[in-house]
């Protein structure tokens, strides 16, 4: 059996969606924290769901060899 295309494609749209929805709400839970944030935590925030949004892409380019 061949494929053409990627065949792990829809799988990781799958991923790539629940890492996006967690990603943005990373960036945006300091918004709506019942604290002060200090901006040092909006930093850290931003870089945290900025890391886990690109999580998919770098998995997507990888191919896992036995």
């Amino acid at each position: 059996m061949y494929y053409e295309g990627s065949p792990k494609l829809r799988g990781e749209l799958g991923q790539f969606f629940i890492f996006l929805i967690v990603g943005f709400a990373c960036i945006i839970g300091p918004a709506f924290a019942p604290f002060e944030v200090p901006p040092w935590g909006w930093f850290i925030a931003f870089g945290v769901g900025f890391l886990l949004i690109s999580i998919p892409f770098m998995l997507a380019r990888t191919t896992h060899y036995r």
